[in-house]
């Protein structure tokens, strides 16, 4: 018998009875078979959580595994590794790939390598052939296979025509059409955001614009055409102003990277490049009009936009350095330190864990009983100083190595296995 029983858990899920109460949890071959104030039926294993959060396990749809084509930067078994350090059961991952997934046998690569894991990776068909953004991929096949939505990436889709015909063509099985909104000629060769900051350090600015103008181009085309879009990495308030307007009308959805809320351009300051990201960190008061966006449901959820890189790709002068940071680890610590003073931790787990399934329209895991027993272990409160020594990705670009972040994992449970930190 495959059982276990998590004493004293404080239970953080908007859809449960048990909501912001103390409980046990009993699992039983995977299913929660009851959630009560005590239980003392034995288990095979029993874990005394000592009042740590239990919240249906965090969701990430924007992480970028690099396999096959990339492993020296990631693998899927290091990316599955680093996700569950981060609390992540479930994970959609890019097709920037090589090959490219762009046909069913990429789509059943991943499927495969990840068969039996303890994380749930989901793959995220191309757009486009081979990612050049020309012609459309095998979408229908994909979506057969397996593929939960399609995106070229981190690839903006700059061919108007080629979006409009994901969006007619995934109508039919109900698909989502994900796009990174930057319009490539405006952004010209443009590595940090244009203000101050760019000024002051001359480095290449991109234009706010570069982002509005896509968002604008997206949502008539959505409007034109129908279906199901996904607006991926909104970093404007301009760009969730049109969303919220545009929202009440279509089938439209928008994410914000978590660095985006917990990091302001002055970062830059230290010529850092791993803080040359995509979208580009922005002012102080751009993340205090993100955060307002996101607490009204302009922004739906908030991912982790894990993109790994050598040190090869990082160590260069900034201009030409690679953009990305690995963010699966420090998802939640980033997004509950930034977000602690305004949400509570109910409209936190909202954001990572129910809203990005709603996204992707795959079922929602509640601390209910007879439901999948899929929970994220942590507590909200407690400060940790992440370490080099920590990191478990293949790629260590990340900035936030020896800073003090707020809200520490503790283990997930999932596929029938519970696994502590």
């Amino acid at each position: 018998m495959n059982s276990f029983l998590l004493k004293n858990a404080r239970i953080i899920d908007p859809n449960s009875p048990f909501h912001n109460s103390k409980a046990d949890i009993y699992i039983k071959n995977g299913i929660v078979e009851k959630v009560a104030g005590n239980i003392s039926q034995k288990a095979g294993k029993t874990i005394d959580l000592k009042e740590k959060c239990v919240a249906p396990g965090f969701a990430d749809i924007g992480a970028n595994f690099c396999d096959p084509g990339f492993e020296h930067k990631e693998t899927i078994q290091s990316g599955i590794q680093a996700a569950v350090k981060g609390g992540i059961t479930t994970v959609a991952v890019s097709p920037g790939t090589n090959p490219y997934i762009d046909c069913k046998s990429q789509v059943e690569y991943i499927i495969h390598q990840s068969k039996g894991a303890l994380v749930n990776v989901l793959p995220l068909g191309g757009i486009s052939e081979k990612g050049k953004g020309e012609n459309l991929a095998e979408l229908y096949d994909m979506h057969l296979a397996g593929a939960v939505a399609f995106s070229d990436g981190f690839r903006p889709v700059q061919n108007s025509r080629l979006l409009l015909k994901a969006l007619q063509y995934t109508q039919p099985f109900d698909g989502v059409v994900f796009d990174f909104p930057l319009n490539q000629n405006l952004r010209g060769e443009g590595v940090i955001n244009e203000g101050v900051v760019s000024t002051k350090l001359g480095l290449k600015p991109i234009p706010d614009i570069a982002e509005y103008v896509q968002v604008l181009r997206d949502i008539q085309i959505l409007e034109y055409a129908g279906g199901n879009l996904h607006l991926f990495c909104i970093a404007s308030s301009k760009s969730a102003g049109e969303i919220a307007k545009a929202k009440k009308n279509l089938q439209l959805t928008s994410s914000v990277a978590a660095y985006n809320l917990f990091s302001d351009e002055t970062a830059l300051e230290t010529f850092d490049t791993n803080f040359k990201l995509l979208p580009p960190l922005k002012p102080q008061k751009e993340i205090e009009a993100l955060k307002k966006a996101l607490k009204n449901g302009s922004i739906d959820c908030i991912v982790s936009a894990h993109q790994p890189q050598d040190i090869e790709s990082k160590k260069k002068e900034f201009d030409l350095a690679e953009f990305g940071m690995i963010g699966l680890q420090t998802f939640f610590p980033l997004v509950n330190t930034a977000l602690q003073k305004d949400f509570s931790i109910s409209e936190i787990i909202e954001k990572i864990s129910i809203n990005p399934r709603k996204v992707l329209q795959i079922p929602i895991p509640s601390i209910v009983e007879g439901s999948n027993a899929e929970f994220t272990i942590f507590s909200p409160d407690e400060k940790f100083i992440l370490t080099p020594e920590d990191i478990v990705s293949k790629s260590k670009n990340t900035p936030y190595t020896h800073t003090e972040l707020k809200g520490k994992v503790y283990g997930i449970v999932n596929n029938g296995q519970v696994v502590l930190q």
